[in-house]
């Protein structure tokens, strides 16, 4: 089975990519989506962040407070560093068992949207890499 990650800064064209691949057929495994799952209610991930940055992280539904974390960590570098290693292995642990799953069902690509792919020093795990760009203006306008 050939592994292809997708890549890129955010705006940068990444999800119509993604898009436009899977509409053809190959499979789409989304980090985006592995990382909700992994701090999902009752996971082992939620609960290391409750017990880090106490239990008021998590609103009276069982759900993270994703913008009550945002503002600790994004202005704490050590804490956000935390975070993604806490995060970051249960996604990769996600992803590779969507991949088996993949590769059991017999087919022949498989497309990984991975934002992180370089920083979390992914690339490596992929067959072919697929960068996608596009000029700082127009990324502003997307967002």
């Amino acid at each position: 089975m050939h592994v292809v990650a997708l890549t890129g800064n955010i705006a940068s064209g990444k999800s119509t990519v993604a898009q436009l691949i899977s509409a053809k057929g190959v499979p789409l495994i989304d980090a985006d989506l592995l990382a909700l799952a992994a701090v999902a209610p009752g996971t082992a991930a939620l609960a290391r962040i409750a017990d880090l940055w106490v239990a008021a992280m998590v609103v009276t539904d069982g759900e993270l407070d994703r913008a009550a974390l945002r503002t600790i960590v994004f202005s704490h570098p050590a804490q956000l560093a935390q975070l993604n290693a806490m995060v970051h292995p249960e996604v990769d642990r996600l992803r590779k068992v969507q991949l088996e799953a993949e590769r059991e069902r017999g087919v022949p690509i498989v497309l990984c949207d991975i934002p992180l792919l370089f920083e979390a020093n992914l690339a490596g795990n992929a067959d072919t890499v697929i960068l996608g760009d596009a000029p700082p203006p127009v990324c502003l306008v997307r967002l």
